[in-house]
């Protein structure tokens, strides 16, 4: 059994958009991240939109997702419970066990080793960060009259990089943190979220739109927008690349989009102001790679976009994909070089789950700790593609294609890919259903298969090749939602 080590920081965990916990001052909760309210939410989403001019709506972060849920792109994503279970299997705090602060205000423990920091995911990064500011002050301040570690690390899942970013620039985070871990960070934005606000919830067969018009709403989503030229648009010579926020785009507010982008850039100069300062703290940036991304986006000149996996032809990017949601190009903050973030072959989701951040945390603690990470230069890995919301009784596609040296491979005789499967109920990832196994069918470039009629719900899918005479990939997991006919109108 692997020795656990002593934390000697207060570790601050940052989640992602639809990561927190949302409950309005009536007591009502207004998001939970499970598959109830999220269809509700497909339909009456109307008590999450935010209006002009209203600073205080009455709706408060009160916790975060601690298991198996579903995110605001209506794809789920995995709780933080893992997370926690990882840290505490590898750290005691003074001889005892790690204590853990989910986020409730109503339940706050200053001296708590671990601690999430739940935020409106709805509103600005920069409110979020305000908030941030304040939690790891009063928990320092708290835990140095206790004589306990005050250093913090901060782990920050998808938009809480964000959060983590905007606070280490502008509200004295870097005299406080003395390490960020990021994983997936849009730092340059996600054209997933340009995809939602123009085009709705990709569900396969069809768009799911009713929640558009008040996810139009959220700074937050705007703040997600890519921040490069990848709209191949109208222009004066061909494959002219604009950037999102100069095509007039249906389902994109213009003025959240600016003040966005705005913000966004001025945080970028703040944070090279502090590199070029030294003042930076540690930064470990992971990103996900090898997975089928959406990178690129058409242009009809009449407001619509075509957001696709391919890469215009004019756009000059890796041809690493991404997390399955954030591009690897877009998943290192400014002024860091892509081959100094680290890469890994986690989809987006799974970051949550915490497996490559408590390997960060152990290497930080033991330096000399010879942890097994896939997506080491090497190493071989899968790429996975996925539907992620699919509308019963469409079948589920996964494809799956070997890279090695991060380069893709054509499979070697003998490779058997398979996927399992299993029914996930709003519970820990365990899942409530036994694992069934469809075998993959060998295609010239990777694997194919298709898992029909799944019950609604989540459900978990391990995606593995074995048979290699080499070292076998790590299986690849993700979750899948499947709503129902009965209760969905697309």
């Amino acid at each position: 059994m692997r020795r656990r080590l002593q934390l000697r920081w207060l570790v601050v965990v940052v989640p992602g958009i639809g990561g927190s916990i949302l409950r309005a001052d009536d007591g009502t909760v207004l998001w939970d991240g499970s598959v109830g309210c999220a269809v509700k939410r497909l339909f009456n989403a109307h008590d999450l939109r935010l209006c002009d001019g209203v600073p205080d709506d009455g709706v408060r972060a009160v916790g975060v997702i601690p298991t198996t849920a579903v995110g605001p792109f209506w794809t789920a994503i995995h709780g933080y419970d893992r997370l926690v279970r990882g840290i505490r299997a590898n750290f005691d705090a003074g001889g005892g066990d790690v204590a853990v602060d989910w986020g409730d205000p109503a339940r706050r423990d200053l001296l708590a080793d671990v601690v999430m920091v739940p935020y409106d995911f709805r509103r600005s990064v920069s409110i979020a960060a305000a908030h941030l500011a304040e939690e790891v002050e009063m928990r320092q301040a708290a835990r140095r009259a206790a004589g306990r570690p005050t250093a913090a690390v901060v782990v920050a899942h998808s938009m809480g990089g964000l959060v983590a970013m905007h606070w280490i620039a502008h509200l004295g985070g870097h005299e406080r943190c003395q390490r960020l871990i990021t994983l997936g960070t849009p730092f340059r934005g996600a054209p997933k979220a340009l995809d939602v606000l123009a085009n709705g919830i990709d569900a396969k067969l069809c768009r799911l739109t009713g929640p558009v018009p008040v996810l139009a709403t959220w700074p937050s989503m705007h703040e997600l927008l890519p921040r490069w030229r990848m709209v191949e648009g109208q222009g004066p010579g061909e494959n002219t690349l604009i950037w999102p926020h100069e095509q007039k785009i249906v389902g994109v507010d213009a003025n959240l989009g600016d003040a966005a982008l705005e913000s966004l850039e001025s945080t970028d100069a703040a944070w090279r102001r502090l590199a070029d300062a030294g003042s930076l703290p540690s930064v470990r940036a992971l990103l996900g790679y090898g997975h089928r991304t959406l990178q690129g986006a058409f242009a009809d000149g009449g407001g619509k976009v075509r957001v696709v996996n391919e890469r215009p032809e004019a756009l000059d990017f890796s041809d690493l994909d991404g997390d399955g949601t954030v591009p690897w190009s877009s998943a290192a903050p400014a002024g860091m070089e892509l081959a100094d973030a680290f890469a890994v072959g986690t989809r987006h989701g799974a970051f949550a789950s915490g497996a490559d951040a408590v390997l960060e945390l152990r290497l930080l603690a033991q330096p000399d700790f010879e942890g097994d990470r896939g997506g080491d230069d090497g190493a071989p890995m899968l790429g996975v593609a996925v539907d992620e919301v699919v509308v019963g009784p469409a079948p589920v596609s996964v494809r799956a294609e070997l890279r090695v040296d991060r380069h893709v491979v054509a499979p070697e005789p003998g490779l058997l890919g398979r996927v399992w499967h299993r029914r996930v109920q709003d519970g820990p990832a365990g899942g409530t259903g036994p694992w069934e196994v469809v075998p993959m069918k060998l295609t010239d470039g990777g694997w194919e298969a298709e898992l029909a009629s799944l019950a609604p719900g989540l459900h978990e899918i391990e995606v593995a090749v074995t048979g290699a005479s080499y070292r076998s990939p790590d299986p690849v997991r993700e979750l899948v939602l499947v709503l129902d006919p009965r209760t969905v109108s697309p």
